[in-house]
């Protein structure tokens, strides 16, 4: 084997070696962010009945896709919990006017569903994160 040969080949084994920890630390990287895609302030924007409204939620998403975070609107604050999988999100408050649900999809920075406010109606909802 040649003096160039030899040099070419551990060059071809170093670009190797560099491009797949770059492909590894990119896919961490996405993962990591993708696992806590929820975690921050959203506006969610109610309609019961016709009638329309707001809430904020602020969520933190931990292990396993457990949501923990709090409720501030017009019933006003309360503890939230819920989970995520996959795309499917699922939150629950319990205000002083009972047990609020939410349940739908997080898509495109977006999460929209239906929500249960118990005694005050069903509707729907969508979300969006604050800035």
């Amino acid at each position: 084997m040649t003096k160039t040969s030899k040099t070419s080949r551990t060059s071809r084994t170093m670009k190797a070696l560099i491009l797949g920890a770059w492909v590894v630390g990119l896919s961490l990287a996405l993962a990591a962010g993708a696992a806590h895609h929820l975690n921050g302030s959203w506006t969610f924007a109610v309609t019961l009945d016709g009638q329309g409204g707001s809430a904020t939620i602020t969520l933190e998403e931990g292990a396993g896709g457990v949501l923990t975070g709090k409720y501030a609107g017009a019933l006003g604050e309360a503890p939230v919990t819920g989970k995520v999988d996959g795309a499917k999100v699922e939150i629950a408050v319990e205000s002083q006017a009972g047990k609020i649900t939410y349940a739908g999809e997080y898509q495109d920075g977006v999460i929209k569903g239906t929500c249960d406010y118990g005694e005050l109606g069903k509707g729907t909802f969508e979300a969006t994160k604050k800035p």
